[in-house]
């Protein structure tokens, strides 16, 4: 018979619960992952009785995901309970504590769905009430600190409470089927395989944007900025799947070993100057046609970077030379988030000869949000001329839309594995100490150089310096 389990969430009442975690353990639940003999223990500030918070879950889920079977959802409802917790005084852990000890031979799986501060004060509570022992798991949210300093001292801590093989960073983007769709892309395909190096690629741009701006979160922005938010999790994670080299296996260590080597091998910007870094601030503008506010409206005299363009490089023989593009914002003209491979033109082509045509380069573009896609442009003869010119085509695959059984979330994803106990889709201690390291660099370089970030519109694509960065090597960002 399988273990039942405890999920405990830190953070139960949570924007964070209701709108992915919640879905996602409903969603693992119809499929039969999450049973009925489980427990998702629910941990806040806030007293409330099983019932009514039963109630403010079953009305979320009936609200924003399918949860038209009230037979089963009535079922998936019982496993949910509430429990409130004062984390930082001892006498507040007793109703947790009295809650788990009803059930002392189940699996442990602490969730900290708060905000970073708290991370230290809940590991080491855990620690101390033995909530840690044998193989009970910890999962987190980022961000895990601000730079390498606070990043050691918050892996410190639960380190002293749970060893490495029972940590789970989560970093959602990691969750997505395109993401991994790119392991399978790169290691499945024969053709694909042996392109993969510098001699065929031309650059590697890595976008994310978003339309929306920091609205209520004004005052974290400050702390974070776009390079602390987005670049040092989501990004160099993202780039790290791109450039790795062939794991031994897809056990989790074997990949995660090769993801580390790749964010050591980033050029830092002291050294002989490969890196380059743009950095701005949204003004205000239109979205949709609908006229939005500058940062600075939001936040008075704010100073924090809403976007960041980057130049860098992977120092190593494969990668030698290819530039890799890194660009993220708020307020931009579309929401996507997309890896781009531009692989290098045939230069001295029969169908450029005798006119001015630049020669069509092939493109893999790996979208993973809004939708999901892979989009392969190649060349074909065009269907508009007698004559033999070229045009580009694409072969797309909408992963999205293939007639298959109803696909996991990203969260959901993660979810289940770490219930069963796979780190594969979770971030290792080293990786994030080693990309706290190399953001410090890029921060380091900002303080001396007298950082100072660059006006956008709202709506648009952001500073016309990152357009530059681009420019004087005769290319361009790519429209998603």
């Amino acid at each position: 018979m399988n273990q039942q389990r405890d999920f405990v969430l830190f953070g139960g009442s949570g924007d964070l619960a209701f709108r992915k975690l919640y879905p996602a353990l409903w969603g693992l639940f119809r499929n039969g992952e999450f049973t009925a003999g489980d427990r998702i223990i629910s941990v806040s500030r806030r007293r409330e009785s099983d019932d009514t918070f039963r109630s403010r879950v079953g009305d979320a889920l009936r609200a924003s995901s399918n949860a038209t079977d009230a037979v089963m959802l009535d079922q998936f409802l019982a496993c949910v309970f509430s429990v409130d917790c004062d984390i930082t005084s001892d006498e507040g852990w007793g109703p947790l504590r009295d809650r788990l000890a009803e059930e002392s031979s189940r699996l442990r799986l602490f969730y900290v769905a708060t905000p970073p501060s708290l991370f230290v004060p809940i590991t080491e509570k855990l620690a101390a009430y033995d909530l840690s022992s044998g193989e009970s798991r910890l999962i987190v949210e980022k961000p895990l600190g601000s730079d390498l300093k606070s990043g050691r001292a918050i892996n410190a801590a639960m380190l002293k409470a749970f060893e490495e093989r029972r940590i789970y960073r989560i970093d959602h983007y990691l969750g997505k089927e395109t993401v991994q769709n790119l392991l399978a892309l790169r290691f499945g395909n024969f053709f694909l395989d042996h392109l993969w190096n510098s001699t065929c690629i031309d650059h590697v741009q890595i976008a994310v944007t978003e339309t929306i701006g920091v609205e209520s979160r004004g005052s974290f922005y400050e702390e974070t900025g776009a390079l602390r938010d987005m670049v040092q999790n989501h990004m160099l994670q993202m780039l790290a799947f791109v450039a790795m080299e062939h794991p031994f296996s897809l056990a989790a260590e074997d990949i995660r070993d090769e993801k580390v080597k790749v964010l050591r091998a980033l050029a830092r910007p002291e050294q002989h100057e490969p890196t380059r870094i743009v950095a701005g601030q949204y003004s205000e503008g239109f979205i949709s046609g609908e006229q939005v506010p500058g940062y600075r409206d939001e936040v008075p005299d704010g100073r924090a970077e809403t976007f960041v363009a980057i130049r860098t490089y992977v120092q190593n023989q494969r990668w030698s030379g290819v530039p890799f593009y890194l660009r993220t914002g708020k307020r931009m003209r579309e929401a996507t988030a997309t890896i781009t491979v531009q692989f290098k033109p045939i230069l001295h082509s029969m169908f450029s000869r005798g006119n001015d045509l630049p020669p069509i380069p092939n493109r893999l573009m790996i979208k993973l949000q809004p939708e999901e896609w892979i989009r392969l442009t190649i060349a074909t003869k065009s269907r508009m001329s007698e004559q033999l010119e070229l045009e580009t085509t694409s072969l797309d695959l909408h992963l999205d839309r293939r007639k298959v059984a109803r696909g996991y979330t990203a969260y959901e994803r993660l979810l289940a594995a770490a219930l069963r106990g796979d780190q594969t889709l979770f971030v290792r201690e080293d990786e994030i100490e080693t990309s706290w390291r190399w953001i410090d660099s890029v921060r380091d370089l900002w303080g001396r150089s007298g950082f100072a970030v660059a006006p956008y519109p709202a709506g648009s694509t952001g500073p016309t310096k990152a357009d530059t960065l681009l420019h004087m090597e005769d290319r361009e960002w790519l429209a998603y």
